[in-house]
């Protein structure tokens, strides 16, 4: 795997299985509902929400962590990819990420051959 300016493309063709986990945080005077969501393509151009991770609750000051899957079918590995896109985040809500541990993270795992 390798990822460019946000895009992830695949090393060589075959299905995969994404899956994603985000730490939120959802600060106080913020939206009651935060996204993240993940755009993929296979024509290398024009690109599809393909999956959604959500959390929030009417209360502020909310830490949620998030995980879901996604599997993918890599037949051309010029043209399919993917990018998580943050939606519905207010000012003072962010995905929680550290240097020294994990507290979001992406697996991706090649379940076979396409």
């Amino acid at each position: 795997m390798s990822v460019s300016s946000g895009i992830w493309t695949f090393p060589q063709t075959g299905i995969y299985n994404i899956i994603a986990t985000f730490n939120i945080f959802t600060g106080s005077s913020d939206d009651a509902l935060n996204q993240v969501r993940m755009y993929a393509t296979d024509d290398g151009s024009t690109y599809a929400n393909t999956a959604m991770w959500r959390s929030g609750s009417i209360d502020n000051n909310i830490h949620a962590s998030i995980t879901n899957n996604y599997v993918i079918d890599v037949d051309n590995i010029s043209n399919v990819k993917f990018y998580f896109d943050l939606g519905s985040f207010s000012q003072d809500s962010y995905v929680v990420g550290q240097s020294d541990f994990g507290t979001s993270s992406v697996t991706i795992i090649r379940l076979g051959d396409t």
